[in-house]
């Protein structure tokens, strides 16, 4: 029996990494299912001034986007934004005239948002936290 010539390294270890390549860009072209945030969220909320109840009334813009408003006794009324992407979700909230960028988690299973928002106090020297979780209630 004849032995098999030698591969050298360099074909295996290119074989190997595109392999891997092909694998992990398999993964990557997996689409997110859509989530459906169209509804009424509820939740609570807590800032430096201490916990608030949290009622937000979202609708679909697209597969994995939505606007709305969210009524707090902090802010009162503001318009907010989001997009999806996989289960990170980014905000934007517009309360009296003031935009604040914030991001949360989205649980698919248990349809809720953990999340948070930094933004400048009022008197525009002070950094503040807000954090909040909303489940979805009703369609």
């Amino acid at each position: 029996m004849s032995a098999l010539p030698a591969v050298p390294r360099t074909v295996v270890s290119r074989v190997l990494h595109a392999l891997v390549l092909c694998g992990l860009l398999a993964s990557l072209a997996t689409a997110v299912t859509p989530f459906d945030f169209a509804g009424q969220w509820v939740g609570r909320g807590s800032d430096h001034h201490g916990p608030f109840t949290i009622t937000a009334i979202l609708t679909a813009t697209g597969a994995n986007t939505f606007g709305g408003t969210v009524v707090t006794e902090n802010t009162g009324t503001c318009s907010v934004t989001g997009k999806r992407r996989r289960n990170h979700v980014t905000l934007r909230l517009v309360c009296a005239a003031k935009s604040i960028a914030g991001s949360a988690h989205l649980d698919v299973a248990t349809q809720t948002l953990t999340g948070g928002f930094a933004y400048v106090g009022s008197h525009g020297h002070h950094l503040r936290h807000a954090t909040f979780t909303l489940t979805k209630s009703a369609p």
